[in-house]
């Protein structure tokens, strides 16, 4: 990753990262690890490199919803039509937040 960040520094290309969440993570009343998001978070924070954190999102979409994360990411990784619709959304609010602020 801090390949790719150096390659867009030179290239003076926009980067920014999304993290997102995995099942047992989304709707868990119980302490999952974000030992995978707070990774990304420091190293996002070193490089200077915008992060967007997908786990709030769709932990409170699922919330409102009484759904579990295996609504969202079936097979526990990959996030399904509801998920992606998410993202989506967040991602490009994210963006236009990020590109404001330049």
């Amino acid at each position: 990753m801090s390949k790719i960040a150096k390659l867009a520094r030179e290239r003076c290309v926009p980067l920014v990262m999304v993290a997102f969440p995995v099942a047992r993570q989304v709707g868990s009343s119980t302490k999952v690890s974000r030992e995978p998001q707070r990774w990304l978070a420091e190293f996002c924070q070193k490089e200077s490199i915008p992060l967007l954190d997908l786990l709030p999102a769709c932990d409170e979409y699922a919330r409102e919803r009484a759904l579990t994360g295996e609504d969202l990411f079936p097979d526990g990784l990959h996030p399904n039509a509801m998920a992606n619709q998410i993202a989506a959304e967040e991602i490009h609010d994210f963006i236009l937040a990020v590109r404001e602020m330049e």
